[in-house]
């Protein structure tokens, strides 16, 4: 177990080896391992041939050329090279590489803290990369693509009329646009939005078990948002400091008092939902959140009622967990549902434990149907979010590489907030407003 850390953590106390490496460079120590592997050729070359997208030079249907993963690590990735952007030693890449090649089944792991950088992306790309190479997708010992729990679907949404009107406001957050255009949310973004109205005032806040005012990493912005919104509501059954300061009060159930399904995060390869079940009677006079957006839905104009169908939260729970009944899979079966949900509450839990291998449209479920060293994906997602200026929109996102590098694992030297010329331990940055590269996740 060899673990990549800035710094000494508990997994690189507990690890075979510890190698340092300078913020924000794993994605170069990455491709310098995949010099490595792909110039001895000890990849696993059926894997690649056979399930694999963009590894070596094409040309699509257009005629155009377009350079693969091997041009572009061979050409970029030396490990002397690698050595002068990690600090990482070229022979210490090239050990780590060849034990990782010749040793299977091997695996890549890149958790969050690579993600964190502006180069996020591209780091989990070189990372993923390296399971590919050899052949670690699938396969026992190797990374498996997540079976998501049966849930019945949520029923269809009335058509908006403010969207028919062409009058639909955009996401405050920005997800989706220009600025964020991978990302689902972004909740950083809120009190900058809301606090210069960057895209319309917003009226109201609901806070669910979060505390911005303390633990957000500029608590400043987050008291300058709250401030300009007319009305904060809580639904925290503790006293926290953003509960404090909200309009309205109303209070949850702790855990032992509320009803609440639990999916499992990816992490097994097969789904498992838990449920957890009220342990004692509410001491005090608190409501479950769900109940109480339910009831906000009833009271609002139509169309929004027909999309809430359900009385209480209650209902909502066992409504998705139908889903799995009708699925006939799991470690609980019945002919009615009433048994089901009823051995479903005794047990609080139901998983399904079977995975099988194999099963390449699930698993590599890419527009090539195939791993993507070439990522589509992002190629086509950048572009509807482009507009036809995709010259543009890299130019904002801070992008640097341009063609073909820019859809393959690559390193993006990471960004940082403020200006590096300033040294200066004390006081506002000069240049607070710079911003670095938002190609989110």
């Amino acid at each position: 177990m060899v673990q990549v850390d800035t710094r000494f953590s508990i997994t690189a106390a507990k690890a075979d080896e510890w190698v340092p490496i300078r913020p924000g460079a794993d994605g170069a120590l990455t491709l310098g391992i995949a010099y490595v592997i792909i110039n001895d050729e000890l990849y696993d070359k059926d894997f690649v041939a056979q399930r694999t997208f963009g590894f070596e030079d094409w040309t699509d249907e257009e005629g155009v050329q377009h350079i693969g993963f091997k041009t572009l690590v061979l050409r970029d990735y030396v490990p002397s090279q690698v050595e002068a952007i990690t600090g990482v030693p070229a022979e210490t890449i090239t050990r780590i590489a060849r034990e990782f090649a010749t040793t299977r089944p091997a695996v890549a792991i890149g958790d969050r803290g690579i993600s964190m950088w502006s180069n996020g992306v591209f780091n989990q790309m070189a990372v993923h990369s390296l399971n590919a190479l050899v052949g670690s997708i699938d396969t026992h010992g190797g990374v498996l693509a997540q079976r998501e729990a049966p849930f019945l679907p949520w029923p269809e949404l009335a058509p908006d009329p403010l969207a028919e009107e062409g009058r639909a406001q955009p996401r405050v957050d920005h997800a989706g646009t220009r600025r964020y255009p991978l990302a689902g949310d972004v909740y950083q973004q809120l009190p900058e939005s809301i606090a210069e109205d960057a895209t319309y005032p917003v009226n109201a806040l609901f806070l669910y078990y979060t505390n911005p005012l303390f633990s957000s990493p500029q608590v400043g912005r987050f008291y300058e948002a709250f401030e300009k919104v007319p009305f904060v509501v809580s639904f925290s059954p503790f006293l926290d400091d953003s509960t404090a300061y909200a309009d309205l009060i109303l209070p949850d159930h702790t855990y032992l008092e509320r009803l609440q399904d639990v999916a499992l995060p990816s992490s097994l390869g097969y789904p498992v939902v838990g449920l957890g079940q009220p342990a004692v009677a509410p001491l005090f006079d608190t409501r479950h959140t769900g109940d109480v957006l339910l009831e906000i839905a009833h009271g609002l104009g139509e169309p929004v009622p027909r999309a809430f169908l359900w009385r209480s939260f209650a209902e909502v729970v066992q409504y998705r967990i139908s889903g799995l009944w009708r699925s006939e899979q799991g470690d609980i079966t019945a002919t009615e549902f009433d048994f089901f949900w009823e051995e479903f509450a005794r047990r609080s839990v139901c998983s399904d434990p079977s995975y099988n291998f194999g099963e390449w449209g699930r698993v590599l479920a890419t527009p090539s149907g195939r791993f993507e060293f070439y990522s589509q994906t992002l190629r086509d997602e950048l572009a509807k979010v482009a507009g036809g200026d995709l010259e543009g929109l890299l130019e904002e996102l801070g992008v640097r590489p341009r063609g073909d590098e820019v859809y393959l694992p690559h390193y993006e030297p990471p960004g940082a907030v403020g200006d590096p010329a300033d040294t200066r331990c004390h006081g506002e940055p000069r240049s607070h407003h710079w911003r670095h590269p938002r190609l989110h996740l």
